[in-house]
């Protein structure tokens, strides 16, 4: 999301003083890789779980891939700070300078950011880490990808252009500055092939869904054929859409959990005016003048104002999507499976609105390259691959759809977990 409001002048004279203290100490809160609490009784509705799921419920069942999260959350701080970096891994650290990956993008509404991508629809390879964090940070942590290559990276790295997506978190998030360089590298070294810490970790501490705390969300679908099974994991960092576009089936469902691991009668409005206490307090005197000059706008011209409802710029949010697959896709397939989670996103309540970077990438795992500099290093990686036909797809356009939605909920299960 791009800061819509246009709060960056207003809030600068008030956190400026703030920053310079906060950087010398905020380091020692940093949290890595913070534990994952799966949810135990969520139901999504029938229509959305018709695909059976992987064992760990998240992308990190698709084999290969690993998640890492650096977090920065202190919510009582001067200004609050929530924000960090997650890494996403489609190998292991060894093979991680070196293998490439079948890959694609999709833009469903492109007011957002995601670095390398250029490369990606070029050459069809993912060649590295994918990272997310806030918009503010994308040039430290491209250049923490850069310091990590040089320092582990195996006979060098075959591509100079790291993959690093954003979300706005400005409205819990006080201090976009407090990411470093260095948290890149710890996020990699430190990602795992164990369930995913979702929620408000890493690069989604500061986000908010349909207007709840959100973050982080992953979930898993698998697809059978003949003997086997085809694993889609998805990843998404969400941070988009308004309660009152929510799915109502999935919004009963959520009400109906939350209520009962919260251990009280809980209406998701209830809960979305619980959360949106924690937005930043500067921002809050921005957001309270705006409605003030809002209703005397309304007093003097009673005509609807486009601006002002659910849909309004700044309630429109972002989410990056991450979907990895075993199956062995090629980029064409990727990247109909990419498009295919705009469904997922629609389904859940999203609106892929003019001031929202939606934006997904899809990789498999599947018939790796090995890669020396910037060509090939062994042709006969690419002789023979084993593909998926065409009309495997459908199974696979389902998984993707039922995953992409499931992450969404998950992000805000665990955002809410006690």
């Amino acid at each position: 999301m791009r800061e819509a409001f246009g709060v960056n002048s207003f809030l600068q004279p008030i956190l400026g003083s703030m920053l310079l203290f906060s950087g010398f100490w905020v380091s020692c809160f940093a949290q890595v890789n913070t534990e994952a609490t799966m949810p135990e009784g969520f139901q999504l509705p029938a229509y959305f779980q018709q695909l059976p799921s992987g064992k760990n419920h998240t992308i990190t069942d698709v084999p290969g891939v690993r998640v890492g999260h650096v977090t920065y959350l202190k919510t009582e701080a001067l200004p609050p700070i929530a924000t960090g970096v997650t890494a996403v891994l489609p190998t292991s650290t060894d093979a991680l300078s070196n293998t490439g990956f079948w890959a694609a993008v999709y833009s469903l509404n492109g007011n957002g950011e995601l670095t390398g991508t250029h490369f990606i629809q070029q050459s069809g390879l993912l060649n590295g880490p994918i990272l997310l964090t806030n918009t503010r940070a994308v040039g430290v942590v491209f250049e923490g990808v850069h310091q990590y290559f040089e320092q582990h990276g195996k006979e060098g790295w075959a591509s100079e252009l790291p993959v690093v997506g954003e979300c706005w978190d400005g409205f819990f998030n006080g201090n976009p500055r407090v990411v470093r360089p260095e948290d890149v590298s710890t996020a990699i070294l430190n990602a795992s092939t164990d369930p995913v810490a979702q929620g408000r970790v890493g690069a989604g501490c500061g986000m908010r869904s349909f207007e709840l705390h959100a973050g982080i969300g992953s979930a898993s679908r698998q697809v059978a054929r003949a003997e086997k099974y085809y694993t889609v994991g998805v990843l998404v960092n969400t941070n988009h859409s308004v309660l009152s576009r929510l799915n109502p089936a999935l919004k009963t469902s959520l009400e109906a959990y939350l209520s009962k691991s919260q251990h009280r009668p809980l209406s998701l409005q209830q809960l979305s005016e619980e959360d949106n206490r924690d937005v930043v307090p500067a921002l809050k005197v921005f957001l309270k003048k705006l409605n003030e000059n809002k209703q005397n706008e309304k007093k003097l011209n009673p005509k609807p104002d486009q601006n002002s409802g659910p849909d309004a710029p700044g309630r429109q949010g972002s989410i990056m999507v991450i979907i990895a697959t075993d199956a062995p896709l090629l980029p064409h397939q990727l990247q109909a499976l990419a498009r295919h989670a705009g469904l997922g996103i629609g389904l859940a309540g999203g609106l892929a609105a003019t001031h929202s970077g939606d934006l997904i990438l899809a990789f498999s795992t599947a018939n790796a390259i090995l890669m020396k500099g910037w060509g090939v290093e062994d042709a006969s990686t690419l002789a023979m691959p084993v593909l998926v036909s065409e009309g495997v797809m459908n199974q696979l356009y389902a998984a993707t759809i039922e995953a992409v939605v499931d992450a969404q909920m998950q992000a805000i299960i665990a955002a809410h977990a006690k």
